[in-house]
C-alpha cells in the first residue's frame, strides 16, 4: 500500500495531470492484458490448488508447467499482435498514434506479464500467505527504487517501463523461491495434461476471466470516452478518484476473500449460508459508512497526500463515486456466495450487466450533451446501485436471502447518514471536517450491539493474522 501511494505520489508530482492520464490508460490496458492473455488460468489454477490441498511437490510441477503450457501460444499471438498494430490500439485508446511506442514497449514485456501472473496464482494456491505478502512487499520495494529514478529521467516513458519492471522482478524472486525449495527445477512444455484437472481450471478460470477482464474492459473503455470528448487531462482527474477507490477497497476484498469466501465454501446449509452473507452486509456497512464519511470530510486532505493540489477538481466527482463504492461493497457481500457454489452462470450474468451499464449509461449521457466528466461517477454510481439490487433480487429468489431486521434498520439509517454527512460537507468544508466525528459517533451508538462489535472485532483479527 505505501509503495503504491508513492508510486502514485511520484506520477502526480512530475507527470501532471495529464501524464497521469496517459499512464492510467496504459496501466489499465496492462492488467486488461494480465486478465485477458493468459485466460483467467492463473485465478483458476489458484483456487484448485488450494481447494484440493494439493502438495505433492510432482504434481505441482506438472499442474503450474501445463498451466503454463496452456497460455504460451496465446502470449506468443498477442505479443506479435500488439507490436504489428501499436499504432492501430494507440490512435483507439488515445485518438492519436503519439503513443505507439508505448505500445510496443507492452507487447515487448507481455510474456513477463504472463509469466508472473501464472507465478502469483500457482503461488497462492499453495496456501504459504506469508511468502506471498512477502514476495510482494520485497518485488514493490525493489520495483520502487527502479521506478523512480525512470520517471525523473524519462517522463512517461520511464514510468512505463518501470511498472512493466515490476513483473520481471516478481517473476526473479517468484522463481528463487519455487526452485529454491524443488518445487519447480525447471521449465518445459508439457503436452500430456490432467483431463479431468484442466476442465475445472478452465470452467473457474472463465468466470474469473468474465469478471476480472470485464471491468478492466469497462475502465479501459470509459477511459477511451473521457479521453475522445473530454481530454486525456480529464482521465487523469478520473484516475485520481478511482485510485482512491482502490486504495480503501484493497482491504475490503481481502477480507471477503479471506474470510467468507471459503467459509462459504464450506457450508451446505441454506441458512447458515443467508447467516453467513448477512454478517457480511453488516461488516461491510460498518467498514464503508466511516471510510466515505471520513475521506469525502477531508477530501482537500486526501487529495494533497495521494496527488498533488492540481488534482482539487476532482472533489466535485467523490459525492457520486463514494456512494456508488457503498453499493459496489454491498453487492460483493450479498454475491460472494455464487461463485463457491458454482452459481457461474448468474455471476456472469451479473457482471455482463454491471459492465454494460457501466459503459452504455455514459454513452447515452454524452449522446446527450452533458460533456462533463462528474458524469463518469454518476454512471458509477447507476451501475453499481442496479448491481446491488440484482445480486439481492438473484439470491433472494436462489437461498431466499433477506436482509435481517437489524440489518434493513443499519441500511436506511446509513443511508441518511451518509447523504447527510455528505451535504454538510458540501455546503461547507470546514462544518462537514467538524461534523464528521460526532455524526458517526452517533451513528455507531445507534447501529452496534455490543456483542456485535466483539464479532466484527473478530473477523477483522483474522484478516490481519492471516497476513500478518
Amino acid at each position: 500500500m505505501i509503495c503504491a501511494f508513492l508510486k502514485n505520489k511520484t506520477f502526480a508530482i512530475y507527470l501532471g495531470v495529464t501524464g497521469l492520464g496517459i499512464i492510467s490508460q496504459l496501466t489499465n490496458l496492462i492488467t486488461l492484458l494480465n486478465y485477458f492473455v493468459p485466460l483467467g488460468i492463473p485465478n483458476g489454477l489458484s483456487k484448485i490448488i488450494a481447494e484440493e490441498n494439493i502438495f505433492e511437490k510432482e504434481r505441482l510441477k506438472k499442474i503450474f508447467l501445463s498451466s503454463l503450457s496452456l497460455v504460451f501460444f496465446p502470449v506468443v499471438f498477442f505479443s506479435v499482435i500488439f507490436f504489428l498494430f501499436s499504432g492501430l490500439i494507440s490512435e483507439f485508446l488515445f485518438e492519436s498514434i503519439e503513443y505507439e511506442s508505448y505500445i510496443k514497449i507492452i507487447s515487448v514485456f507481455l510474456p513477463f506479464i504472463a509469466f508472473s501472473s501464472m507465478l502469483e496464482g500457482f503461488i497462492r494456491g499453495l496456501k504459504v500467505i506469508n511468502l506471498y505478502v512477502k514476495l510482494i512487499i520485497i518485488s514493490n520495494i525493489f520495483n520502487l527504487l527502479i521506478i523512480i529514478p525512470l520517471v525523473l529521467l524519462y517522463g512517461i516513458k520511464g514510468a512505463i517501463i518501470g511498472i512493466l519492471t515490476s513483473n520481471v522482478i516478481y517473476i526473479t524472486f517468484s522463481i528463487y523461491y519455487l526452485t529454491k525449495n524443488k518445487i519447480i527445477d525447471k521449465f518445459e512444455i508439457i503436452k500430456e495434461f490432467d483431463k479431468e484437472l484442466f476442465y475445472k481450471i478452465i470452467k473457474v478460470s472463465f468466470v474469473f476471466l468474465i469478471s476480472g477482464a470485464f471491468f478492466q474492459l469497462s475502465l479501459l473503455m470509459l477511459r477511451k470516452m473521457i479521453i475522445a470528448d473530454l481530454g486525456i487531462y480529464y482521465n487523469g482527474i478520473f484516475q485520481s478518484v478511482i485510485g482512491i477507490s482502490i486504495s480503501y477497497f484493497g482491504f475490503i476484498f481481502l477480507s471477503l476473500s479471506t474470510y467468507s469466501f471459503p467459509t462459504i465454501s464450506k457450508m451446505s446449509d441454506i441458512d447458515e449460508i443467508n447467516n453467513e452473507l448477512n454478517i457480511n452486509v453488516k461488516y461491510i456497512m460498518l467498514l464503508m459508512v466511516p471510510l466515505v464519511i471520513l475521506v469525502f470530510s477531508f477530501r482537500y486532505l486526501v487529495i494533497s497526500v495521494l496527488f498533488s493540489k492540481d488534482f482539487f477538481p476532482s472533489e466535485s466527482l467523490f459525492v457520486y463515486q463514494f456512494l456508488g463504492d457503498y453499493f459496489k461493497a454491498l453487492a460483493w457481500a450479498i454475491g460472494i456466495w455464487l461463485v463457491p457454489k458454482m452459481k457461474l452462470k448468474v455471476f456472469v450474468l451479473l457482471e455482463v450487466i454491471l459492465n454494460f451499464n457501466l459503459i452504455f449509461i455514459f454513452y447515452i449521457i454524452l449522446l446527450s450533451g452533458q460533456n462533463n466528466i462528474l458524469y463518469v461517477s454518476v454512471t458509477y454510481l447507476i451501475a453499481y446501485c442496479i448491481h446491488f439490487i440484482l445480486n439481492y433480487v438473484f439470491s433472494k429468489k436462489l437461498i431466499k436471502f433477506e436482509f435481517t431486521k437489524e440489518n434493513r434498520k443499519l441500511f436506511f439509517t446509513s443511508i441518511v447518514v451518509l447523504i447527510s454527512a455528505m451535504l454538510i460537507s458540501q455546503l461547507s468544508y470546514i462544518a462537514g471536517m467538524i461534523a464528521a466525528l460526532p455524526v458517526l459517533a452517533l451513528w455507531f451508538y445507534l447501529s452496534i450491539k455490543k456483542e456485535e462489535m466483539l464479532e466484527i472485532k473478530k473477523i477483522f483479527l483474522s484478516v490481519i493474522r492471516k497476513y500478518t
